[in-house]
């Protein structure tokens, strides 16, 4: 569960990849409708083809050669290509791309848990891609563990790449290469050369982007610096398997930090208004692009956080029962005493959890995700109607038995809590 994001990226529950490259005869592909995954899909389109692939994690390791296309994903948490073997891929890098020209584009979606040599989220060879509003996480590699840019020059753009690492260029790698890279963060990533960017040969740009690496922690004449950009959670503060929340948390020093003129064009038509030449006007999450006056770095735009919903809400606590050993579980009834519908998401979040050692987890027993004060919360998905209830059944693990006791509070509202 990522914190505070609305799910979808405008596309009707769909993940796109649209060609650029301008067909008489263009076909649609639906995955998994018409094809069983990506990689299949790629396999039978031609140019000009456009391939719909559906919202979910794809255990592909996806090979993309000799054809120019658009791939677009479906958003935040949405789009995830996950080669890993020990969740079921096969293997490898999460893509393999190779002679594609700058009609090529890559848009909306989560590389992660993939590890190639050369590239574990994304090896790049002889290709000049856009990749943008794209998040690498958790990829390994001998060179690059986010991406590997071999005789290329691929234009990457608010993307966020943190918590890969690598021998050379933990987030990139760039090998007779001429990278351009805005409006990027690189940031948490790992390697003896070159934690965030290493540059073997070639002539890289990097403008307006948080790279680690660099001495200054405030903006160059080319807009670049190092400072932590406050992610709203850092990969790994649950666990191994917790991918962290890469939204920017309030007062993060990438939010307007960015280069409007970067965007690419919005080919795919995201927003559906039927202008194809605007600049790209949503981001990962489906949020507009720009919310201020400049945009901000990464794939998230910062939203402003959800305001606490009081007055208007009754939250009465019943049934606290043992559930076996040291586990209780409680039920909360909320209810919008109020005249008109609390619009979502809505959040529940737990205040003062207190009592030695308790611990609270969600009904299946994986323990709840934390807001970035230490506290754990839920999200309850759709809005509330007016005189409407729901019902949410709280899992306590007390193992020293002692006094439970917790303020919740509800939320509503997009942005980081």
């Amino acid at each position: 569960m990522h914190c505070i994001h609305k799910f979808g990226y405008f596309l009707a529950n769909t993940a796109v990849l649209t060609l650029l490259t301008t067909g008489a005869f263009a076909n649609t592909i639906h995955v998994p409708q018409d094809q069983p995954g990506i990689q299949a899909a790629i396999n039978a389109a031609a140019a000009g083809d456009t391939i719909v692939v559906a919202p979910g994690t794809y255990h592909e390791s996806l090979d993309w050669e000799n054809k120019d296309l658009n791939l677009q994903g479906a958003g935040a948490a949405q789009s995830i290509i996950d080669p890993s073997s020990a969740n079921g891929g096969p293997g490898g890098a999460c893509l393999l791309i190779q002679n594609l020209t700058a009609s090529s584009r890559v848009d909306g979606f989560t590389f992660q848990d993939g590890t190639n040599s050369f590239g574990g989220g994304v090896s790049n060879n002889g290709s000049n891609p856009t990749i943008s509003n794209c998040t690498f996480t958790n990829n390994h590699g001998a060179l690059g563990g986010g991406i590997y840019n071999t005789n290329s020059s691929p234009t990457i753009l608010n993307c966020t790449f943190t918590n890969n690492t690598a021998q050379f260029g933990g987030g990139m790698y760039n090998n007779l290469s001429n990278s351009v890279v805005t409006n990027c963060i690189l940031w948490g990533n790992s390697a003896p050369s070159g934690n965030g960017i290493y540059n073997s040969t070639g002539s890289p740009v990097v403008t307006f982007s948080d790279v680690q690496d660099l001495s200054n922690t405030t903006p160059d004449a080319n807009g670049n610096f190092a400072a932590d950009p406050l992610f709203v959670r850092n990969p790994g503060t649950n666990g191994a398997n917790d991918y962290g929340d890469l939204h920017l948390h309030v007062g993060s020093p990438a939010i307007d930090a960015g280069k409007n003129a970067a965007l690419p064009a919005d080919t795919a038509d995201l927003d559906h208004d039927g202008d194809t030449t605007e600049a790209l006007p949503l981001d990962l999450d489906g949020n507009p692009r720009i919310s201020h006056a400049l945009i901000d770095l990464g794939a998230y735009e910062y939203q402003a956080p959800p305001t606490e919903v009081t007055g208007s809400i009754s939250i009465k606590a019943s049934g606290f029962t043992a559930a076996g050993g040291t586990n209780y579980t409680q039920t909360l009834t909320i209810t919008n005493t109020g005249t008109s519908a609390i619009n979502g998401p809505i959040y529940l979040l737990l205040d003062n959890l207190g009592g030695a050692n308790v611990q609270l987890v969600n009904r299946s027993g994986t323990t709840l995700l934390l807001a970035p004060t230490g506290r754990p919360y839920l999200t309850l998905n759709g809005s509330l109607a007016a005189q409407g209830s729901v019902k949410v059944i709280l899992k306590f693990s007390n193992p020293n038995r002692t006094l439970i006791s917790c303020t919740p509070r509800l939320f509503a509202g997009t942005g980081s809590l």
